[in-house]
């Protein structure tokens, strides 16, 4: 029911979005209510009690501009659990041919990490490619045009498999995310070792403008302590609310959801949507069909008797033979995450119904992990104290429209008192490495989420 003294305010998505705007609308006096379908708060920001650990559903951190207002705000908020990470990018390692290497940006810096042998087989399959006659009209030849069949065999093909389930994904995302190479960039590169600039000099660019940060106890941390003052605010938050209505028709929307099996109605007169724009849509009766969805995440979290396991965050593997393309060191960026001079690492395999891995017993995917991260070396002698299989459904959808541009939604033109938190444009999920890993400098998600946010909440005329 609505206040009689208050202004009433439902936020549907308890993200770090939907947080955020639940908390500085309670402290303006709104009556805010936060329905979350899932039984916990922070979206993808979600970190989880496991093994005496705080296990980061997976791997975040994040990214704030210096001097600003936000930034000021969540270091206010997170006070002394916020951890400073300069030289984030420089976590970053790849596992190709048999060893860890730095990872770097470009296929040119990929191609100097292989060491001689390589490059000469890259250079030559790249020739060649220039003077074959692969036709562009699908991925695969696109990449092998682009680079030659050795770096495709090699660098492309192994990882596109892991990450999106296929290597034929939309040629217009290809041509984005795969940039053509040059004779003349690659003379430069391996002869002349010439660059524009220097890693030192980029990273002295990033640490003068942003702030890299990750929280002690995980990236979930953030959404724990807003919820908590969400609550204090005298904010409302609804877990495990399945909304099935949403009525429309005048400023004071109801809608009905279920909890618990029971159904429950709720009223209001302004509505958050802070949820994935597809979901938005069928409220509105607008339910555009996610082709091929079934590509899920399993995420495999190891405790190891060890304080280090590599020398970094990040490490991508770039070899056909493994089934999982990333191990994340999670206590890189946090002590506190783990039991004292622990390791935990965090390992991701995605797959779609049909891979015999998805319904595999857990007990069986931990020993097969182990035996692969033995066999390539990364844990040595080192023992592992325990483990946890989770399984995460649908985690990387793929869409109808996906590398078209969408941007026309007509009916956000016809909303009233319901407010969109996020972008407007079709979310075409993540089918390969998420694209900020390319990027010098990225604002990562919650810097992001939290202007969005505020935006709306001055649409509202409070002042944030």
């Amino acid at each position: 029911m609505i206040s009689k003294n208050k202004k009433s305010v439902t936020i549907i998505g308890a993200g770090v979005g939907g947080l955020y705007s639940a908390w500085k609308l309670t402290k303006s006096g709104f009556d805010v209510t936060l329905i979350e379908k899932q039984n916990f708060v922070g979206g993808l920001s979600t970190s989880i009690e496991e093994m005496g650990c705080k296990i980061d559903i997976g791997p975040h951190y994040a990214t704030f501009p210096k001097n600003s207002d936000i930034t000021k705000e969540v270091f206010e908020i997170m006070d002394k659990n916020i951890i400073k990470i300069p030289e984030i990018k420089n976590s970053y390692k790849s596992f190709f041919q048999g060893k860890i290497i730095n990872h770097t940006p470009t296929i040119y810096d990929a191609m100097l990490s292989f060491g001689m042998k390589s490059i000469l087989k890259s250079l030559i399959s790249f020739i060649f490619s220039r003077i074959s006659f692969h036709k562009k009209n699908n991925t695969e030849n696109y990449l092998i045009k682009t680079y030659g069949n050795y770096l495709f065999q090699n660098w492309c093909k192994p990882y596109l498999k892991k990450t999106s389930g296929k290597v034929d994904i939309p040629l217009d995302y290809a041509k984005k995310k795969f940039k053509p190479i040059t004779f003349a960039k690659i003379f430069k590169k391996i002869f002349l070792k010439k660059k524009s600039r220097t890693k030192k000099t980029i990273r002295k660019e990033i640490e003068s403008e942003f702030i890299q940060c990750y929280f002690k106890e995980g990236i979930g941390q953030f959404a724990s302590i807003l919820s908590k003052k969400i609550i204090e605010s005298g904010g409302k938050i609804i877990l495990g609310a399945n909304i099935n209505k949403i009525e429309h028709e005048n400023e004071i929307k109801k809608m009905k959801y279920t909890i618990d099996g029971k159904e429950v109605e709720h009223s209001s007169e302004f509505i958050i949507y802070a949820t994935p724009l597809q979901i938005t849509k069928r409220f509105f009766g607008i339910d555009e069909k996610i082709i091929n969805s079934n590509l899920h995440s399993i995420m495999v979290f190891l405790l190891i008797n060890s304080p280090k396991i590599f020398d970094g965050w990040i490490l991508d593997i770039f070899d056909a033979k493994t089934i999982f393309f990333r191990i994340a060191q999670q206590t890189f960026l946090s002590k506190y995450v783990a039991p004292c001079d622990k390791s935990l690492l965090s390992i991701e395999i995605r797959c779609d119904d049909e891979n015999p891995l998805w319904t595999q017993d857990n007990k069986m995917i931990s020993k097969q992990i182990e035996q692969s991260i033995r066999t390539m070396s990364i844990l040595k002698n080192e023992k592992i104290e325990d483990s946890q299989v989770i399984k995460l459904r649908n985690i990387y959808p793929k869409f109808k429209n996906l590398g078209q541009n969408n941007n026309k939604i007509e009916f956000i033109n016809n909303m009233k008192n319901e407010y969109i938190l996020g972008t407007k444009e079709m979310d075409t999920g993540r089918l390969i490495e998420d694209e900020q890993l390319e990027e010098n400098v990225s604002l990562g998600g919650i810097y992001t989420a939290i202007q969005e946010s505020k935006n709306i909440c001055n649409i509202l005329d409070i002042k944030v």
